[in-house]
């Protein structure tokens, strides 16, 4: 009977053309990520067939749900028990639900939940289907941009939809409302363009033959000649062409594929980049669709791969401050200044940091800038020297393997700053040590003043506060010597260990694109939590006694070298100059960025950090001197690596209110100053490994240096780790970036030339090179380190931990890791003369010290221009004599 009725068959025809959701372009969309022979037909079987299944499967439980409705309420009519229509999911489904005798409710969360899920999986599948739309047409549009749109648009057209009828213009159906709403917007914008897309059409048929397309899109100064594709006589089509040629002003007609972020082909090259089709045209060769036909005076040697680039100006800048602005300002420097005189070794810092500090600052930034290489690839530019980058790159992975390290126990603190009491604030008896507590009171000076000076002797029976046992005995479980070993891993250090990799992994994921979001929080949150600190201690008695110490210089000291070799050592360190790094951040700046300003705010405010680090910690110190009653303030704390964890939590544990605050403030602080600075470090890491090898993707790189940073790492965590650490940072940083940075130096200074490095600033930034600059990076600068060098050379002695020597094989691996870095570069000066393709050793050998063919801005116009430069003042320097070349390179200045 129903079979003979139209409207039956008419039914059936509208559930299928809206189950199977065909003629809506989003099944053309899915289809379109797929690969080129993915096998299609078997999908289409499947999902038709899966479909129908559903439907009855779905058919077969909701009038099971009815029958048993019918049943309850005692009827034989099944199709009168409940209504169809739009009020069938929130009408006669929950009315046959709370019929039910027993846990409605359950079947009520399992039901709308489907519905909650069906409805969702199908949306997106809509709103892919516009986002595709969009983006096939405005590639440059980003995908979360798109989808935030969308979604944003659709949110307020939506608002509608849950409004009382009468505000609700058009069909009640929503999905009728919508296609409604759909054409009369499509009727909008089509009439405006109605000429325009017929004489498109008539232009597109005459001929009926393939028309080559030619798209003059300036990208990084190349122009890209693409291949053929199809004319689409879809109406939607051409309004989105239309727009699409109104905003490239594109010469001929051209439509170009979406990006298919997840499906690429057999080569690994994206089908979105270079994949065009016409639907009368012969298949193209598969070399072909990957072909990139560019300028005729660039050729393809000189193209290089896009590199990542500073989302802003000022991420560089931030970015720079989290890394030189770290532990070395808040921990080194205020106990460096304790030992050294106090105010006397202010006046030699600041002269260090006049000619040293600002000087290579500016120099990395510069030659990063210039090239946009890493600390490895940029010595295209001296291809013999590549090995200083080598070892710098891997003196920097060696620190930033302590430094996560060091951030552990740091995390360690923080996390317990928030008992109460402070857990090192007293002592335990489980420490068999004669101890003293930490938190003292009034009556507890004279106690106190007995332990500073029990402190001084030799005796292993002295008198210990409960920092110091805490830090020993609970933190690390310190062991006496490592003539046996090192022993296992504190869990509690590897957990932190463990968090504070993962911090650094998850900055560094996108490289520049999420650490430079990430720098202004690690830039500017740790002077918040300084400024406060500082305002706290300058209001506790005794404070001014302390800031007074640090800056009233002791002039007696001022002429001894141990002092000018320490804020040598201080500004080397503190601004992380030598490393690398600085390079590496440089390098992702645009060509044209005023990297002059960043190394001048950089220097200033490194040095404002240090002093403002200096007077709040010295505040606190005072504070301390006050309460234990002591006038020397030189002797109430201990430096070196206790300085943070003994001195600092000792000196707040003696605030007679709310300590834990203070704790927690510090000691974030200094997380945060830690994290920064390794997100640099290791960037450097990232760099060296894809400068070299750029088909290894960010994550993946960022994932293996953590990884096995981590696992080095270990190491740092065991009873024996601070001996390892102490050890790795003496030779496997301290000296071996001393020598490298000589070598550094001496080869942009005198073998690159300071007038070449000259004429690379102003052709980048277009402004003069002073005498200053000059004499600093061909002479003072290169014979301070020499003789910074020199002096650490003769005045070396066994290093030692605690007063404690190290056994021989441990002085052998440290000499060995220090010979790994410095003799990268001998072994990369022989690579270098075999790889050269000069003639004779002689030539192969003084060519290996000249730069690249390509050496250069990455822009290849710029390059072009550049070459040009170098080469006519090249013929202008002809015939100049040995002493000439050197006043040319010191004295001349650019005009």
């Amino acid at each position: 009977m129903f079979l003979q009725l139209p409207t039956v068959w008419y039914a059936a025809v509208t559930q299928c053309f809206y189950s199977l959701t065909v003629c809506f372009g989003a099944i053309t969309v899915y289809a379109s990520y797929n690969k080129f022979d993915h096998n299609v037909y078997r999908d289409a079987t499947i999902i038709s067939i899966l479909d129908t299944f559903t439907s009855l499967l779905a058919g077969c439980t909701i009038f099971g749900i009815i029958g048993h409705l019918a049943h309850e309420i005692g009827t034989d009519d099944i199709g009168s028990v409940v209504k169809g229509g739009a009020g069938l999911a929130f009408i006669s489904y929950p009315e046959a639900i709370a019929k039910f005798q027993s846990l409605p409710q359950i079947f009520s969360v399992l039901f709308f939940l489907m519905l909650f899920i069906l409805g969702v999986g199908s949306n997106v599948g809509i709103v892919s289907s516009k986002a595709t739309a969009v983006k096939d047409n405005f590639p440059k549009v980003k995908q979360w941009q798109c989808t935030l749109i969308i979604a944003l648009i659709s949110f307020c057209v939506g608002l509608t939809y849950i409004t009382p009828p009468k505000y609700d213009w058009g069909p009640r159906d929503p999905i009728r409302r919508e296609e409604y709403k759909k054409e009369i917007d499509d009727d909008a914008k089509y009439s405006s363009i109605l000429p325009v897309t017929n004489w498109y059409r008539l232009q597109s048929r005459s001929g009926g033959q393939q028309r080559t397309t030619h798209m003059n899109v300036r990208n990084h100064g190349r122009v890209y000649f693409r291949g053929t594709s199809a004319i689409n006589h879809n109406r939607n089509v051409f309004y989105w062409e239309y727009l699409l040629f109104s905003r490239f002003k594109i010469s001929s007609n051209v439509v170009a594929t979406h990006e298919n972020p997840s499906f690429v082909d057999d080569e690994g090259v994206k089908k979105s980049e270079n994949s065009f089709s016409h639907p009368n045209s012969q298949p193209t060769p598969r070399t072909a669709t990957n072909t990139e036909l560019e300028l005729s005076f660039l050729d393809k040697e000189n193209t290089l791969p896009e590199r990542d680039t500073w989302g802003k100006g000022i991420e560089c800048l931030l970015s720079c401050i989290a890394l030189s602005v770290g532990l070395g300002n808040a921990w080194r420097f205020p106990f460096t200044a304790l030992e050294n005189g106090g105010g006397a070794f202010l006046i030699p810092y600041l002269v260090v940091l006049f000619l040293l500090g600002r000087p290579i600052y500016y120099l990395e930034m510069c030659i990063g800038q210039f090239s946009s290489y890493g600390a490895v690839k940029i010595y295209d530019f001296c291809p013999a020297m590549r090995g200083v980058g080598v070892g710098q790159s891997f003196a920097m992975w060696i620190e930033g393997t302590y430094y996560e390290a060091l951030c552990s126990i740091i995390l360690n603190y923080l996390i317990q700053s928030f008992r109460n009491p402070l857990p090192w604030a007293y002592c335990k008896e489980e420490w068999n040590s004669v101890c003293i507590d930490s938190a003292i009171n009034k009556e507890g000076r004279t106690n106190f003043t007995k332990l500073r000076q029990h402190m001084k002797l030799a005796d292993s029976n002295r008198t210990i506060s409960s920092s110091e046992l805490y830090f020993i005995k609970e933190v690390l479980n310190e062991k006496e010597s490592i003539d046996d070993g090192i022993g296992a891993p504190n869990w509690q250090l590897v957990l932190g260990l463990f968090v504070s990799w993962l911090c650094v992994f998850i900055v560094i994921i996108r490289g520049v694109k999420s650490s430079g979001k990430a720098s202004y929080f690690l830039a500017i949150f740790p002077y918040v939590i300084m400024i406060v600190l500082l305002i706290r201690a300058l209001t506790l008695p005794g404070a001014m006694d302390g800031i007074l110490y640090f800056i009233k210089p002791q002039w007696n000291k001022i002429l001894d070298p141990k002092v000018w070799y320490a804020a040598v050592t201080q500004c080397f360190f503190s601004l992380t100059i030598c490393f690398g790094a600085i390079i590496v951040y440089a390098s992702y700046n645009k060509f044209d960025h005023n990297v002059y300003r960043d190394a001048t705010i950089i220097s200033i405010l490194d040095t404002f950090t240090s002093l403002l680090a200096g007077c709040t910690i010295f505040g606190i110190v005072g504070h301390l001197a006050h309460e234990i009653g002591t006038d020397d303030i030189g002797s109430v704390v201990k430096g070196g690596a206790g300085l943070a964890f003994i001195s600092y939590p000792e000196a707040i544990a003696k605030f007679q209110s709310l300590p834990q605050i203070f704790s927690v403030l510090f000691f974030l602080m200094l997380f945060i100053l830690g994290v920064g600075s390794n997100i640099g470090i290791v960037s450097c890491s990232v760099a060296a490994i894809r400068d070299s090898f750029p088909k290894i993707k960010q994550w993946q790189c960022a994932l293996l240096i953590a990884f096995v940073g981590f696992c080095f790492g270990l190491a740092y965590v065991t009873p024996g780790g601070q001996f390892v650490l102490t050890l790795v940072d003496y030779y496997g940083v301290a000296m071996m970036s001393l020598f490298l940075g000589i070598f550094e130096l001496y080869v942009l200074g005198w073998v690159y030339g300071v007038n070449r490095l000259c004429k690379d600033v102003q052709f980048m930034l277009g402004r003069k090179v002073g005498l200053y600059w000059r004499l600093c990076w061909s002479v003072i600068t290169p014979v301070i380190m020499t003789i910074i060098l020199i002096y650490f050379l003769s005045t070396y002695t066994k290093l030692t931990y605690n007063n404690k020597t190290y056994p021989n094989w441990m002085y052998a691996l440290g000499w060995f890791i220090t010979s790994l870095g410095v003799l990268q570069v001998p072994i990369w000066l022989i690579v270098a003369v075999i790889r050269n393709p000069g003639v004779t050793w002689r030539d192969k050998f003084f060519d290996a010290f000249k730069p690249k063919p390509n050496w250069g801005p990455r822009d290849p116009i710029r390059r072009e221009e550049y070459k040009k430069e170098i080469d006519d003042d090249a013929k202008a320097n002809r015939g100049l004599d040995f002493w000439g070349k050197i006043r040319k390179n010191i004295f001349e200045i650019l005009k």
